[in-house]
């Protein structure tokens, strides 16, 4: 079976990054920068994989790279775990999405937060290599494929509404 995947990362070469990388290995891959890409498209597709960065910035919301970081902007990084929000809407939207959560965030809160909303894989970034998305992958398979027997297991005990009155 072919799994869909969708990315959520606001650096683009990042982004094409991980996308090509899906697409290799078999995934059928979609990608957004931001939130509002990301409500857009829920409403035509679901997925089996999320893959989101949970620190996603806000003062640049179409993806496009900026340069130099300012003095003002170390003070007062515009980065928010808004990944959080990210997770809410794909979960929603289908509860059996497998949620693969990115942070470079040292601590742990963040991991827990999204662990609260459904992330079950966690990694750190910076990403170094292309194990560490193939191993997360790996995984979201398993899980997809644990649901799918768990399900077929539950309609096969599940007897027709006529023979459990008799």
């Amino acid at each position: 079976m072919k799994y869909s995947i969708l990315i959520v990362e606001d650096k683009t070469f990042e982004l094409q990054t991980y996308m090509s990388f899906s697409k290799m290995i078999g995934l059928d891959a979609h990608g957004a920068t931001n939130l509002r890409d990301v409500e857009k498209v829920l409403t035509k597709h679901s997925y089996d994989i999320l893959l989101t960065d949970m620190h996603l910035d806000l003062q640049n919301p179409i993806g496009t790279e900026k340069g130099a970081i300012t003095s003002d902007e170390m003070k007062h990084p515009p980065l928010s775990p808004n990944g959080l929000e990210v997770i809410k809407k794909v979960k929603s939207a289908n509860p059996n999405t497998v949620v693969v959560a990115m942070s470079s965030d040292p601590s742990v809160e963040i991991a827990n937060q999204a662990k609260k909303l459904g992330a079950g894989i966690f990694l750190r970034k910076p990403i170094a290599s292309k194990d560490e998305i193939q191993i997360a992958i790996d995984q979201a398979r398993e899980k997809l494929q644990l649901q799918q027997s768990q399900h077929r297991s539950q309609e096969q005990n599940e007897l027709p509404s006529d023979l459990k009155s008799k």
